[in-house]
């Protein structure tokens, strides 16, 4: 099956007190955003939440397991629905998949097709209302050029001027390196544009499969053809399969026939001629230079087809590790899953390739970069701890100070604390102890603990999860969470909280329960798989989730999609109780043999 090269330029202005914007692309998925706000004390403001806008969307778009133009779209509005009224949002996002475009368009702005030198519109709006979205999908030829841009850039680029340098521009990379000295240095930050164009590459292997077609069929075939058909409105197609490439075969030695001297062919002939001398010197001189001919004409080939094939290899593998590079700081599983893209590509291709000839050393070149950088995304960064006061963290603090506490956890106000008589909760301001909730029967194996909006939950290994609710003369007794059939929980060593429950099970698993309701929830991207891990961490503000995986002596952090995201090696982190990770300072506590260590997160 042919593979998408989807090769993209963009171009993004300098931020200004009220105005930002970014552009993106990766894994098919592209997009232009601006934000804008008529108050400069928005200045910061803007840059964070355009950054996390990304991060969310690139979060709930690859967590969908079916990408329909239903479906993205229900990523995109969860990902934009809480922008603040204050602050203006112009978003243009496309997705290719195979050859069928998704193009949405929040706010104002518009979405353009570059088809056989034809610029037309396929979305584009100049006062909508706030919150509003177009969508469409169609099918792409090779060769169409899409243009995603913000209404701000639209401003500054007339259209005059956007489709002069599109006749005088291919590709995307040109037509963004010829606009963007019209966008610099202009006092509008929220002008931000992408452009991809859209082609499929035949694979080597499927030129050859055609060409042994051809050897093999008695009569010549007629070619398939597919008709038209309707733009859909169903989840993709099956995935592309990725087959491995042919070896290149090595070029073949021409050997220039030798021909007999002059003084052997006078001794063996009858007297010539000179007439028939003649003739014979210009014939073998027109012989010596046919067999010349043959042998450069076939080592050109040759050569033209070792160029060819290359090209093929190198181009969308190289396309690859770039992608992969620039996803290594935004999204780790992503970024190997393009590293190893460009690994399955390029195979041994390169020692197929005539050797010292300079498309091997380009391509061995580029394999030996793909092996580097994965594995420099694979590696544990090996970090140090230090020993620190108890005082340095508070919730590792209470554990500290009395034994019989088994579990704890935070909020901003208070630690709390469960022994198997009490649930208790100690002041972060006074240090005042308090009992919250007395064991009468509510659990027997708890295996943690945890909180959300004041209410406290206890992971119970035989009990499930229970709930006990603040009221205004305390807490209540305990409620079931879970709803539906109880899952089996004992082998879970951990919980942890924001709007949904996150429970860890001593096998490497995570379950998440939104509403005591199971949600699909997987982790994936890790370099090797979790060994017996004891702890899950995070706060209802993190957008993140940290494990500590004490049989591989490393803390995990993973997006809340389950990605993975980085991890930090250390060894004693092999025997850790517990630990806190705080965010802010990039710093982690560790509980090990009764004492507090300070990791940093770099």
């Amino acid at each position: 099956m042919p593979r998408t090269h989807l090769p993209f330029g963009k171009i993004v202005a300098t931020p200004t007190p009220i105005a930002w914007s970014q552009a993106y692309g990766a894994g098919g998925l592209f997009l232009t955003l601006s934000l804008t706000s008529e108050e400069r004390e928005h200045e910061k403001e803007l840059g964070t939440l355009g950054k996390k806008l990304i991060n969310d969307l690139e979060a709930e778009f690859f967590a969908l397991e079916e990408k329909s133009l239903t479906s993205i779209k229900a990523a995109i509005d969860n990902t934009f629905f809480h922008i603040p009224p204050e602050i203006k949002l112009s978003a243009a996002i496309a997705f290719v998949k195979e050859h069928i475009l998704y193009v949405y368009l929040l706010g104002n702005g518009s979405i353009l097709l570059r088809r056989s030198g034809t610029l037309g519109t396929i979305l584009k709006a100049t006062h909508a209302h706030e919150g509003a979205m177009q969508t469409a999908s169609g099918h792409l030829q090779s060769g169409d050029l899409v243009i995603l841009q913000t209404h701000q850039f639209e401003a500054l680029i007339p259209e005059e001027t956007l489709t002069k340098t599109l006749v005088e521009n291919e590709t995307a990379e040109e037509i963004a390196e010829t606009l963007s000295p019209l966008i610099h240095g202009r006092e509008d930050g929220g002008a931000g544009a992408i452009f991809f164009t859209f082609s499929q590459i035949q694979t080597p292997l499927e030129e050859e499969d055609e060409t042994s077609d051809e050897l093999l069929s008695p009569a010549p075939s007629q070619p398939e053809t597919q008709q038209g058909k309707a733009v859909p409105q169903s989840p993709f197609p099956d995935e592309t399969r990725s087959f491995p490439h042919p070896a290149l075969p090595q070029e073949e030695k021409q050997r220039i026939p030798s021909l007999p001297s002059f003084s052997k062919l006078r001794s063996s002939l009858p007297p010539l001629s000179h007439r028939q001398r003649l003739l014979m010197s210009i014939a073998a001189i027109l012989i010596l230079v046919l067999g010349v001919s043959i042998f450069f004409a076939n080592k050109n080939a040759e050569e033209k087809r070792t160029k060819e094939v290359f090209a093929k290899i190198y181009d969308p593998a190289k396309q690859h590790f770039e992608e992969g590079q620039g996803l290594i700081e935004l999204n780790t599983a992503l970024a190997r899953e393009e590293l190893e893209e460009a690994q399955s590509i390029i195979g041994n291709a390169d020692k197929t390739l005539p050797a010292g000839s300079r498309e091997a050393k380009q391509l061995a070149t580029l394999k030996t970069d793909i092996a580097n950088a994965l594995s420099e995304l694979a590696s544990a960064k090996q970090t140090s701890v230090t020993p620190v006061g108890v005082d340095k963290s508070k919730l590792l603090g209470a554990l500290v100070s009395d034994k019989k506490r088994l579990f704890a956890t935070q909020d901003e106000d208070n630690v709390y604390f469960l022994t198997k008589d009490e649930i208790g909760s100690i002041g972060k301001s006074d240090d005042a102890e308090k009992t919250l909730v007395e064991n009468d029967g509510d659990w027997s194996k708890p295996s943690g603990l945890g909180t959300f909006l004041g209410n406290l939950y206890v992971l119970d290994k035989e009990d499930g999860i229970n709930k006990f609710v603040k009221g205004s003369e305390g807490y209540g007794g305990k409620t079931a969470y879970l709803t539906g059939e109880k899952p089996d929980l004992s082998q879970a060593v951990g919980i942890a909280i924001d709007s949904s429950i996150y429970v860890l099970f001593l096998q490497g698993d995570i379950s998440k329960f939104t509403r005591g309701t199971p949600v699909s929830f997987k982790v994936s991207g890790l370099d090797m798989p979790f060994k017996s891990p004891t702890r899950i961490y995070m706060t209802p503000d993190f957008s993140a989730i940290y494990v500590l995986d004490n049989g591989n002596g490393r803390i995990v952090k993973l997006g809340k999609d389950g990605v993975f995201q980085s991890q930090y090696q250390a060894a004693a982190l092999t025997k850790a109780q517990d630990f806190e990770v705080d965010e802010t300072n990039k710093k982690a506590y560790i509980l090990s043999g009764g004492k507090v260590y300070e990791m940093k997160l770099e």
